[in-house]
């Protein structure tokens, strides 16, 4: 658990490589201890596969992703939340892949789980997935921008100004902007960069992203 948190720690500063080392042997050991279906071992292997898809490892990091489901739902079984967390942490890394299919498959069966639970902790994962599928999404336009609406209702409601509020918005933005809607998208897009800066930020990859969305929609609606 030592060499888990280690790598979780050092991947924070940068040093990847030495991260997906530290949490490699923290796996090995915790498989030979602790088995394949201990939540601590399953745990690590969905560390160790976020720190493989973010080094561009995207087989690497579905075999371990996929092996924590396998572990969880062996130990707890299909409709336990702990394996529905461990599905949607895969259906990211088969988004990469571009198998949009069993991505989609993953969040519905991990959404239906969280459904199930009481309390805002699931409710958030609940739109987590929503969030996902509306990417998953982009091409049945109308679809995608529901979803995402339905993200951005739970974000609203149980976070307020948040980054994770934020980050709904603007993918939401982007699916209207996508469908050419573009008053409702510049509305949206800086509804979202208003929402960073009363959270605290307003410099970052996303909010550089949707700012430059955002101009792009503006520049298109003078032109309607």
């Amino acid at each position: 658990m030592a060499l888990d948190g280690l790598g979780r720690a050092v991947f924070e500063q940068g040093r990847q490589a030495e991260a997906i080392e530290a949490i490699e042997a923290a796996v090995s050991l915790l498989r030979e201890r602790q088995g394949v279906q201990d939540p601590a071992t399953c745990g690590a292997l969905q560390n160790l596969g976020r720190l493989y898809l973010a080094a561009g490892q995207v087989e690497k990091s579905i075999a371990v992703s996929r092996e924590a489901v396998d572990g969880l739902r062996a130990g707890f079984g299909e409709d336990h939340p702990l394996v529905a967390g461990a599905m949607m942490r895969l259906s990211a890394c088969l988004y990469m892949q571009r198998d949009l299919d069993g991505a989609e498959a993953l969040l519905l069966k991990a959404r239906d789980v969280f459904e199930k639970q009481s309390g805002d902790e699931s409710r958030m994962d609940v739109s987590t997935c929503l969030n996902n599928l509306g990417r998953i999404h982009e091409g049945d336009l109308e679809q995608g921008i529901a979803l995402h609406r339905q993200a951005v209702a739970i974000r609203k409601e149980l976070l307020g100004d948040h980054t994770e509020t934020a980050f709904s918005l603007g993918n939401l933005g982007v699916a209207l902007a996508t469908a050419g809607q573009w008053q409702e998208a510049v509305d949206t897009l800086q509804e979202a960069l208003d929402c960073y800066a009363r959270a605290g930020h307003t410099t970052g990859p996303d909010i550089e992203g949707y700012r430059k969305n955002l101009e792009i929609c503006r520049h298109a609606l003078k032109m309607v």
